[in-house]
């Protein structure tokens, strides 16, 4: 295990500690500041997780430029006729490189009907209410 992979495991640990220091309190606000921050650390962990195996996709040498680009959140630039990696940030979706690598593994596309698809994107829009607030809204224990 890397230490990168250690460190992404940490984050999903610290998202656990939240989840139970959440669960135990009882003034609603410091609930409130709990619950947010084991999604966010359970987010991150996510994004850590996906990085990790698209890096190592990555440096397995067998992936067209594009899709490195793609996974690894780079441009591709095509200058003096080829096409190269260039450095400029180009953000993807961490549901999109999830659906590339469901796809690259098991050879088959997502079936987003399933349990765990739908609770992956309900937990993305809760992240999202926390991190790009547009209404005041709370957060239950079990939707964390």
């Amino acid at each position: 295990m890397s230490d990168f992979d250690k460190y992404a495991n940490e984050l999903i640990e610290k998202s656990k500690f939240f989840l139970a220091k959440g669960r135990g309190e009882i003034n609603k606000k410091a609930q409130s500041a709990y619950l947010q921050s084991s999604v966010l650390f359970a987010f991150s962990a996510l994004d850590a997780l996906v990085y990790s195996i698209c890096d190592e996709l990555y440096n397995q040498g067998e992936l067209s430029l594009h899709e490195k680009g793609f996974l690894m959140e780079k441009n591709v630039s095509f200058k003096e006729g080829k096409f190269n990696l260039i450095n400029a940030l180009k953000m993807t979706r961490v549901t999109e490189r999830i659906e590339y690598l469901h796809r690259y593994f098991t050879k088959k596309k997502i079936d987003k009907t399933k349990v765990w698809w739908s609770d992956l994107m309900h937990g993305q829009e809760i992240r999202n209410n926390i991190v790009h607030p547009k209404k005041q809204s709370g957060i239950k224990i079990q939707e964390v």
